[in-house]
């Protein structure tokens, strides 16, 4: 399995902004508090690493669920 790189505060703050959410929205997306968002944003906590992968998702376009995939 490839290491996933981590992202930088300005990554988050980037992907969030190209999404055209507010911090409030994107943690809600993410299913994290609002204060998790801004410490990763502000390089306070580290984001986990399947924040590369939810974030890419969301800019793709594609739903994202913290839950995992949602069946029928």
């Amino acid at each position: 399995m490839m290491p996933v790189t981590p992202l930088s505060p300005d990554d988050v703050v980037a992907a969030r902004r190209q999404l055209g959410l507010t911090q409030v929205e994107l943690a809600r997306m993410l299913g994290v508090a609002l204060t998790t968002l801004q410490r990763w944003e502000l390089g306070l906590t580290k984001p986990p690493p399947y924040l590369r992968l939810a974030l890419e998702r969301l800019l793709e376009g594609e739903k994202f669920s913290p839950e995992g995939p949602q069946t029928p």
